[in-house]
């Protein structure tokens, strides 16, 4: 049995290697990752940066990954964006009392 195939336009080449990312949950647009400000130090230039999966059409985004460690740090993101309650195909009965 062959993998299933995900569409080139799905999988987003970052430092990490290729990971394809769902669609957003409430546009249906791509997601893209980013680089995106985590904190600040004490001294004048002292930035953090994290990374983040933000959808392009809507603006909405995970919240900032850092850690230290870029690869892991877009790992978790694109498992943060990948990770959503998907809607059940069947209906839940309530039980009648009474």
């Amino acid at each position: 049995m062959k993998p299933a195939r995900v569409p080139a336009s799905d999988l987003v080449l970052h430092e990490v290697g290729m990971m394809r990312l769902k669609r957003c949950p409430f546009c249906n647009g791509k997601g893209e990752f980013k680089r995106v400000v985590d904190g600040y130090g004490h001294g004048e230039h002292d930035v953090y940066y994290g990374s983040a999966v933000r959808c392009v059409d809507c603006g909405v985004q995970t919240k900032s990954h850092y850690d230290g460690d870029r690869s892991n740090e877009i790992m978790k993101a694109g498992v943060a964006w990948n990770s959503r309650v998907e809607k059940s195909t069947t209906k839940s009965k309530k039980k009648k009392t009474g």
